[in-house]
Formats: C-alpha cells, structure tokens, sequence
C-alpha cells in the first residue's frame, strides 16, 4: 500500500484496507484464509509519520505435536513511525562537501555513513524509513505478522500429539504401545528387539 504523505491533513487521516498476502513477500510455503485486512491511523509531526493500528490475517501453521495443519486467525495491534530515510542537508554542507579534492575521504564518509545508518536501524525495531513523498506499509505489514509467528504452533492446546512408536494421532485414537511398555519385562523385550535389529 503506497500512501502520499503530502494528502495527510493536520488532524489525520484513518485508511482501511485488503490486501492480498502475495503482496507482501511472504514464504510460498506460508498459506493465508483469506487477505490480510489492515486498519491504521495516520498523522505526521513535520516530516514523521505516525502509523497506529490493527492487522487482522489469518496464516496457516503445521501443529507442533500432530503435526497437522491448521489456520491461526491473528489480530496485530502496531505502532510504528516512519522518518526520512536520508533527510535533506543544509545546503553549505553540501557546498562543502562538492569542493572536497579527496575522493578517498568522501568514500570514506559514506562507508561511515552507511554504517551509522545500519546501526540506527538496528538501534530502532519500530521505525520504517521513507523515501520521498511515499509511504509504502507492505515491508511493516509483513515484519508484524512474522513477529507474531508462535515459536510453536499447537492446533489446539489441549493436542495431544502423536505416539513416538507407532505414529498414531491420539487426537484420533488411542494405541497400546505405552501400555505394552508398561508391563513387567516390556522395556527388556524392546531392548532386545533393538539389538536384533542392529
């Protein structure tokens, strides 16, 4: 989503708005119900824009116990600012530096430069960078939804997986294997069955 930041009026401006997850670079492997509904409001102090709102998806995950697949719907409250990317100069430093006879220290100034705006990057998770007149929400979009990926999804908390041994779901059905290992001499009996096998 491109937003003009010069048709932002003083008193802000609400956006509501579909858009289709292939638009953001998510993984291919990543399966999506539906779009990705976004809902913000805007409003800039001089040349920072303030984004504050809601990003409603519907993502699908691989349980972590079954191992089955499964949608998660997702309600993402953010709170982001997007600041020039390279802000303009005063022009006596930029008539100062066009006189400069030392490429080598104008490269340099730039590797520095360059280095100090990583770190910037770095130092501030929540602020974006524009370039122009525009705005582009896709890049926020995407990193707030893969913040919010669980580490380990589960279909259901209560899931309760599958048999080590046998692979059942026993979400589905139950099995006798830990029941078999449970009698008297059953982990002697798998012991033995092991070597066997080797």
């Amino acid at each position: 989503m491109l937003i003009d930041i010069l048709h932002i009026p003083e008193e802000g401006k609400e956006i509501s708005y579909q858009e289709d997850p292939a638009n953001i670079h998510l993984s291919p492997d990543i399966e999506f119900k539906g779009v990705i509904d976004v809902q913000a409001f805007l409003y800039k102090t001089a040349k920072t824009i303030i984004a504050r709102g809601r990003i409603n998806a519907t993502p699908s995950f691989q349980c972590g116990r079954c191992s089955k697949n499964f949608f998660l719907p997702l309600a993402i409250d953010f709170d982001q600012i997007f600041v020039p990317k390279n802000p303009p100069r005063p022009a006596y430093h930029k008539k100062q530096e066009e006189t400069r006879a030392n490429r080598s220290s104008l490269k340099k100034k730039a590797e520095v430069s360059d280095f100090s705006q990583e770190k910037e990057e770095l130092d501030n998770p929540d602020e974006n960078y524009y370039e122009g007149s525009s705005i582009v929400l896709d890049e926020m979009i995407r990193e707030q939804v893969l913040l919010e990926f669980p580490m380990r999804p589960l279909c259901s908390p209560t899931c309760k997986g599958l048999c080590p041994r046998c692979g059942i779901d026993w979400n589905v059905s139950d099995c006798s294997c830990l029941k078999d290992e449970d009698t008297p001499g059953s982990m002697e009996k798998i012991f033995k069955k092991i070597l066997k096998e080797k």
